[in-house]
């Protein structure tokens, strides 16, 4: 399947699924905008380019900046559209990776259990009668339901971990400072120490920690 077939599919499988569950949110990019990505990074292939996550679709948690996409944290008066995305985007997608959109979240990245939001209660993909968890009830929805294969989150009180454990994922939270947090939405900066990502594919961790490696300062920023 080349990139843009897979990425139709994507969009596909997000539409189908927000019938079943509409609260595991993504905020798309439009699809001629996301199918275009796609036909680019097929034509880096077809160049010769070796590109890990050549098509690989992943979701951005809502308080992370994609360029042109409301970044909200999940509140009208702090809504900006970057110009800009944040600084971990930008080595994943030259590694091949398409973004498709933002991923719901629990009001500023706060919350413990994914409950608090505008979009209603976003339940555990694996069983509707409970919670999904954490801050990254979107993140970890997205992929535990099969629509992307990586996400990306923050785990601000380690509740990113909760909502990856609840719905039966792995999430990778690189040391403190490895990852910048350029672009980032922050609700406490000194609390804010980890941008991550849940997925459910181990191989997947090892290709982004060596993609953000490669351009990531060694210090992310200082606890100011």
């Amino acid at each position: 399947m080349g990139e843009v077939a897979l990425a139709r599919e994507t969009s596909a499988r997000i539409d189908r699924y927000a019938a079943l569950q509409p609260e595991i949110r993504i905020n798309r990019r439009a699809e001629s905008t996301i199918f275009d990505h796609a036909a680019a990074v097929d034509q880096r292939v077809a160049y010769g380019e070796q590109l890990p996550l050549a098509g690989v679709p992943f979701a951005i948690k809502d308080n992370i900046a994609l360029a042109g996409i409301p970044a909200t944290v999940d509140c009208a008066q702090f809504a900006y559209i970057p110009d800009e995305s944040a600084y971990v985007v930008a080595p994943l997608m030259a590694a091949g990776a398409v973004p498709i959109g933002k991923s719901n979240l629990d009001q500023f990245a706060t919350g413990p259990d994914g409950r608090r939001n505008s979009h209603g209660v976003s339940a555990c993909v694996c069983n509707h009668a409970y919670v999904s968890g954490g801050s990254n009830p979107g993140s970890a929805g997205a992929v535990a339901a099969g629509l992307a294969p990586i996400a990306l989150g923050t785990d601000r009180g380690r509740f990113g971990r909760v909502s990856a454990a609840f719905n039966n994922l792995m999430d990778f939270e690189p040391a403190k400072g490895r990852w910048s947090m350029s672009g980032l939405v922050s609700a406490c900066r000194s609390l804010d120490s980890h941008l991550g990502a849940s997925t459910n594919f181990l191989n997947f961790f090892n290709i982004m920690a060596v993609a953000v490696r490669q351009v990531s300062a060694p210090i992310a920023r200082a606890l100011a």
